[in-house]
């Protein structure tokens, strides 16, 4: 009996062990797009317009000068004029990667930051015990919605950017608040959308602002200041780059510029209010229809820097295609955090397949598969996106788009 009983606990301790070798929601989320855009979205991702070839020349030229230059030497119209290299981080990876495996690494590159942004979605909500279905349902929404801007460009890291904010501000007041510093220090350097983290970063102050002034919890004070600390060290952050604050006035006016958003014919198409007649945008109508239905049946309030930040972000998608990635990774996150307790409530004949996938994300272990693919795929991506000779990826510039031929 003593023996059978010894053998039994063994066997469960060997199938909990095996349990935990499976792989998380996030770890699912980030391979499967990890692997996907780089094998099946690959002539998009390069290929929707020309940003990439420039931002791989001056990446080049930044690591054959062994450092930044500040005149420009690459257009005709403005050649000799001050040149702000407020992207210069992200140019020089892109184009550090290119030198190691190609346009297949940066292809992989692209992947691994998408991958990284929406999986962390995932991360975000689990950490703030979201029900685990709800989570990886509004993590694969995020992506589908915003995939329609899924090009090798300096803006993915805007994306991931944002994410890592929410993980800052979100959860008790002043925890983790010092690191906004480091986080704007590199997102600075790597992209102009910080100037949108700050905009998400006043959404929550003045948020902040309203529930105190509405008689709220006492810790909504404590936030407001918390948060406003937090706009100081971030806008600090930003500024400690090559081109110093200059950096803020130039994304802002090239933001600002009507040119780029008052002539469809231009090829800022992304600069324009979604076209709800394309099928690849009516994922974000249906997302935005979803909300906004939520927030009707639900039968409390959201609070409201989540609700200040759900109308900037909605605004800004409405008025340029381009920015409902932004709304995606941040706006629908924080909505699901509020509109829980509904869905719960909705998806009751579903309670089985939300407790099996409740039970199998306790028998994961996060993170150790997301990292195994993404060593697998570096190794890859130094092999000019080969596998024992094979090309996986696809990744080149076309023909049919650009003059290659004539280049070369």
């Amino acid at each position: 009996m003593e023996s059978t009983s010894a053998l039994a606990v063994e066997s469960a301790a060997t199938t909990q062990s095996a349990r935990r070798v499976m792989p998380s929601l996030v770890d699912l989320v980030f391979i499967l797009l990890a692997i996907g855009v780089p094998a099946l979205m690959a002539i998009p991702l390069l290929n929707s317009d020309g940003d990439l070839a420039r931002h791989l020349r001056v990446g080049g030229m930044i690591l054959d000068k062994h450092g930044l230059f500040f005149r420009d030497s690459l257009s005709f119209t403005m050649f000799g004029k001050p040149f702000v290299p407020y992207e210069w981080l992200s140019e020089v990876l892109f184009a550090a990667a290119n030198r190691v495996g190609g346009l297949p690494a940066v292809a992989i590159l692209a992947g691994l930051v998408i991958a990284a942004t929406y999986a962390l979605v995932v991360a975000f909500l689990r950490g703030r015990g979201l029900d685990p279905l709800l989570a990886v349902v509004v993590g694969l929404v995020a992506a589908a919605a915003s995939s329609i801007h899924w090009l090798a460009r300096p803006h993915l890291f805007s994306s991931l950017g944002c994410v890592l904010l929410l993980f800052l501000l979100e959860g008790r007041p002043g925890r983790k608040v010092w690191l906004i510093a480091p986080l704007f220090v590199v997102w600075g350097n790597l992209h102009g959308g910080f100037v949108f983290g700050l905009a998400i970063i006043v959404a929550y102050v003045a948020g902040d602002v309203a529930e105190a002034v509405r008689g709220g919890d006492v810790e909504w004070p404590q936030r407001a200041r918390t948060h406003g600390f937090a706009l100081l060290l971030g806008t600090v952050g930003a500024c400690l780059n090559p081109a110093g604050l200059s950096v803020i006035r130039h994304v802002s006016t090239y933001l600002g510029d009507r040119l780029l958003s008052a002539h469809a014919d231009m090829q800022t198409t992304d600069f324009q209010s979604p076209d709800f007649h394309r099928t690849s945008l009516q994922v974000f109508l249906i997302a935005l229809l979803i909300v906004v239905a939520g927030l009707a049946l639900s039968r409390r309030r959201p609070s409201y820097p989540h609700l200040l930040l759900l109308l900037m972000t909605t605004a800004f998608a409405l008025y340029a295609a381009r920015n409902i990635e932004l709304f995606a990774v941040t706006a629908l996150p924080v909505m699901a955090l509020d509109l829980e307790p509904l869905w719960l409530d909705l998806t009751r004949w579903a309670h089985r397949l939300r407790l099996a996938v409740a039970v199998g994300e306790q028998h994961s272990r996060p993170g150790a598969w997301a990292l195994a693919a993404s060593v697998a795929l570096l190794l890859i991506a130094a092999t000019h996106g080969t596998v024992l000779g094979q090309p996986v990826t696809t990744a080149r510039f076309d023909p049919a788009t650009f003059p290659v031929n004539a280049v070369a």
